[in-house]
């Protein structure tokens, strides 16, 4: 008889853990159910790429086009064409690719279903003028001219940092009006150097994008919300529970041994 009094709290103590776990999933279920439904419209895009010698390469290609996809200059047009700000649309947006394959993904989320469609494939159709304008001649004579232009301002670099560094090396060291100007003539230049050979870099990757792109399957709808998902909120709570579960036997545990 004396051992009656332990079980019953044993038994009490599992029910407890059990609803604990059952309590965070279900709570979990009814808070995810009636948040508001996000849609979801996907488009798969098809990059007909460059010749691939190895499979770092094409690693390095696809990386380039989802970046392009989810770039900046992809982005604006749509933003603009649907009244949004271009970092809300890319928090919206979601790219992938699938494996060992050039097709790329694109997902846009939307309260409106039918919005998440139009501004998934506006997205798939500005990623297409991105690569095509790629081919544009245009971009070769803009990296002539900037690869010129910063060639020359090095030049004036170098001659102004000689200057500059004899100036430096004078046995007065005391710095007059016109070594400050000099000084301030140098970082100029290494502004205007640094700001064109950015520009040069955002062209040599587009032009990495010299190849075809064409929508593969043009926007549709998912089939089920991206969000919420009930069942994968419940089992959220549930491994939630079942911490908190833990360190309730943890705290009752103690309590006996201290006991």
């Amino acid at each position: 008889m004396s051992g009656r009094p332990h079980l019953l709290r044993s038994i009490l103590l599992a029910q407890l853990l059990v609803l604990i776990v059952a309590g965070a999933a279900v709570g979990a279920n009814l808070y995810a159910d009636r948040q508001r439904e996000i849609y979801g419209g996907r488009a798969e895009i098809l990059y007909e790429g460059q010749e691939i010698r190895t499979a770092v390469e094409g690693e390095r290609q696809i990386a380039t086009q989802l970046a392009l996809l989810q770039s900046a200059s992809t982005l604006a047009p749509v933003a603009k064409r649907f009244g949004v700000t271009i970092d809300d649309l890319g928090d919206d947006l979601s790219v992938s690719s699938e494996a060992d394959s050039n097709v790329l993904r694109a997902t846009v989320a939307s309260a409106d279903p039918t919005l998440a469609v139009q501004m998934t494939q506006a997205v798939a159709e500005s990623y297409i003028d991105q690569v095509r304008a790629a081919d544009a001649p245009e971009i070769e004579q803009a990296k002539t001219f900037l690869e010129s232009s910063i060639e020359q301002l090095s030049e004036d670099l170098a001659e102004l940092e000689e200057r500059y560094r004899r100036a430096g090396s004078r046995a007065d060291v005391s710095r007059n009006p016109s070594d400050e100007q000099l000084f301030a003539a140098v970082q100029s230049l290494q502004g205007r150097i640094g700001s064109l050979q950015d520009r040069l870099t955002e062209l040599q990757v587009l032009q990495i994008t010299d190849a075809g792109a064409r929508i593969l399957t043009p926007a549709y709808l998912l089939d089920e919300p991206l969000e919420p998902r009930p069942q994968r909120a419940a089992a959220a709570g549930g491994l939630a529970g079942l911490f908190l579960a833990c360190l309730v036997l943890l705290v009752v545990a103690r309590t006996r041994a201290e006991g």
